[in-house]
């Protein structure tokens, strides 16, 4: 496996531990995509905003 494919799973194991994300999850997620790029920039905002008020993710930033 390339070291920037074992990255990015990486990177994913972390998130979905820190957000207890399931397959079911990322299922909706892809079904409501067509919805939810109507309301990308504000998806944005707020996930920033969620991630820089626990400490554990403001570290990373």
């Amino acid at each position: 496996m390339s070291k920037i494919k074992q990255s990015f799973e990486d990177g994913l194991n972390t998130i979905t531990t820190l957000t207890g994300l399931t397959q079911a999850d990322f299922d909706l997620l892809r079904q409501a995509a067509p919805q939810a790029l109507q309301w990308g920039d504000d998806i944005v905002k707020m996930f920033y905003d969620t991630l820089y008020e626990h400490p554990r993710t403001a570290a990373v930033f």
